[in-house]
């Protein structure tokens, strides 16, 4: 995964709901996303590969956590 990432790819890589996604960054849990316009949220590609690495078996289900 390269770039932004949509919440959309970020539901799919993580199996969190977007109220989940949303609470955690909220919480400081998550990485915090990018509003470059106004209607859609995006997150660094990175920065979600790294919590995918830290709080899942280097990805999948993160329900499990």
């Amino acid at each position: 995964m390269e770039g932004i990432s949509t919440l959309a790819e970020i539901r799919d890589l993580t199996k969190l709901s977007n109220t989940t996604i949303f609470r955690l960054v909220q919480n400081g849990q998550f990485p915090k996303f990018l509003r470059p316009l106004a209607a859609r949220s995006y997150w660094r590609a990175t920065e979600v590969e790294e919590w995918l690495r830290v709080h899942t078996n280097g990805g999948g289900d993160a329900n499990d956590r």
